[in-house]
């Protein structure tokens, strides 16, 4: 199951995982390093400073933002793609279609690949009736986050009351 919702304030297990992107993004600075690489930086972009990149002339951006910076991701890869700068990740257009799950779904079931029963629901009174292909225990998932972003112990269910 999928389901809308307010995903705007972070949580706690939202920042461990953008930590993990943080180590992540240092892990690879001294991979890059080790392997020789020359100039290799590190740092945050913001709204502010992306446009200073066109000016660098990077030989490739790794675009390591995710989870709640996603909308960012696809505002870095609207700036830099255009200019030429290789850029590593989805267009804006993939990664809309990735991250939404019922999108996704609908895709992967056209196309031949099977998938879990499931339906996108806003709220839990659309459930009645119940129905008959969904098979407890299930997941509830917010349907616009990607990786395991919203997703927590409390997710799984295995009746309607929960």
């Amino acid at each position: 199951m999928t389901g809308t919702g307010n995903l705007s304030r972070p949580t706690k297990l939202d920042m461990l995982a953008e930590e993990d992107t943080f180590h992540t993004a240092r892990e690879l600075l001294h991979l890059m390093l080790n392997e020789g690489f020359k100039h290799v930086d590190l740092f945050t972009a913001t709204e502010n400073n992306l446009p200073a990149l066109t000016y660098l002339e990077p030989d490739v951006f790794l675009n390591l933002a995710e989870g709640q910076r996603s909308e960012f991701s696809d505002h870095v890869f609207r700036t830099l793609f255009p200019l030429g700068i290789p850029i590593t990740g989805s267009s804006d257009a993939a990664n809309g279609k990735a991250t939404n799950k019922h999108t996704t779904k609908k895709i992967l079931e056209e196309n031949g690949i099977p998938t879990p029963h499931g339906v996108m629901i806003s709220n839990p009174s659309e459930l009645s009736p119940f129905p008959k292909e969904l098979i407890f225990p299930l997941i509830v998932k917010p349907v616009l986050e990607d990786g395991s972003t919203g997703i927590y112990q409390k997710s799984v269910v295995r009746n309607v009351q929960e």
